[in-house]
């Protein structure tokens, strides 16, 4: 019998490498740096975008408070009924009324906010949430005012009339009775959480400026309808994943920057601003003239002029000076506070 033995090697030692790499990321702790270059290089451009935007800020006041008295004081008989001498609760009852019913004032509350949160976006370099936000309120204009001008709303001559008979019915119908049957705030509610569970119902954004083109808003401005699309394409690609986003981070090997002033992109953003603030006043004329009865937007705006009274001249050089908001304004004369003129005067001799 033989034996054999075998001898093992011990392993040497493996060597190890080690690697350190630093990585650098300019991550800014405060908005600040980019902020202090866009207001150097771009401040004469904010200000002209809020001198736009505060003309914007007027039409809710008019909506939800002075067209509803002046509609319903044209209506004499209705008037001495509803505004009694005795009672202030007939006239609050009427204006709550008309309110529950149109949503241009809330949404367009709503979209000033947004507009005003898309300054601050553009200032500190966040120019694709600026964009989204644009997209924000380009969608609540156009679902709200496609929502109040559908042909079975009622206007407020048709809610003044209703609220008239039930103030004067001897069978003294109440108030609230009258609020199940008319109020648009719950239906416009409601329409929007059955959207939100169920998304497929949901008309698209074509599909609302669609109805809104049926229903002849646009008639004062044809090509608005096509600058509603293509504005809102345009801020959708800010929205979603693109190859080109991909692109600039996986082919190219891109550092991904942090809200640095950016000309090129400031102007583009800026640009879109503009032109969906535009769409925004176009599309609320046109709805708050049809919720008031008004023939159209040019109409509304002649009464409107009447008693809209601007501070200074530049504001109101600037008021719906925008191209599709120009459409219905033209040859509409803006009012100058009087004592403004006066001081004008006064200095001008001294």
């Amino acid at each position: 019998m033989s034996s054999s033995s075998v001898s093992q090697n011990t392993p040497e030692k493996e060597k190890t490498t080690t690697f350190s790499v630093t990585l650098s990321l300019p991550i800014p702790k405060t908005p600040y740096a980019p902020l202090r270059k866009t207001r150097k290089s771009r401040r004469k451009k904010i200000d002209e975008f809020s001198t736009h935007l505060e003309g914007l800020t007027s039409f809710p006041l008019h909506t939800i408070f002075f067209y509803p008295i002046q509609l319903l004081l044209s209506k004499k008989k209705m008037a001495d009924k509803i505004i009694a001498k005795k009672s202030s609760r007939k006239f609050q009852n009427f204006m709550n009324f008309v309110a529950y019913n149109e949503v241009l004032t809330p949404t367009l509350f709503l979209c000033i906010k947004e507009f005003y949160d898309f300054l601050s976006e553009l200032q500190v370099a966040a120019y694709d949430g600026a964009a989204r936000t644009l997209r924000c309120i380009l969608e609540t204009a156009t679902e709200a005012c496609e929502f109040q001008t559908e042909d079975n709303r009622a206007t407020c001559t048709n809610l003044m009339e209703k609220y008239y008979a039930v103030v004067s019915s001897r069978g003294r119908k109440r108030f609230e009775r009258l609020l199940v049957d008319y109020n648009a705030w719950v239906a416009f509610m409601e329409r929007y959480r059955l959207y939100e569970k169920t998304k497929r119902i949901a008309p698209t954004f074509k599909e609302l400026v669609n109805n809104l083109k049926s229903r002849e808003l646009f008639q004062e401005a044809p090509k608005a309808s096509d600058e509603f699309k293509n504005i809102y394409e345009k801020l959708s690609d800010y929205v979603h994943p693109s190859s080109t986003k991909f692109a600039d981070m996986i082919e190219k090997k891109k550092r991904p920057s942090f809200r640095s002033f950016k000309a090129k992109e400031f102007d583009t953003i800026w640009e879109l601003g503009l032109k969906t603030l535009d769409l925004v006043q176009f599309l609320y004329i046109k709805s708050i003239a049809y919720f008031f009865d008004f023939k159209n937007g040019k109409d509304f705006l002649k009464d409107l002029s009447k008693r809209q009274i601007f501070s200074t001249k530049i504001a109101a050089d600037f008021f719906l000076s925008l191209p599709f908001s120009k459409r219905l304004s033209s040859r509409v004369k803006w009012r100058i506070e009087k004592k403004l003129r006066s001081q004008k005067k006064r200095a001008r001799k001294t």
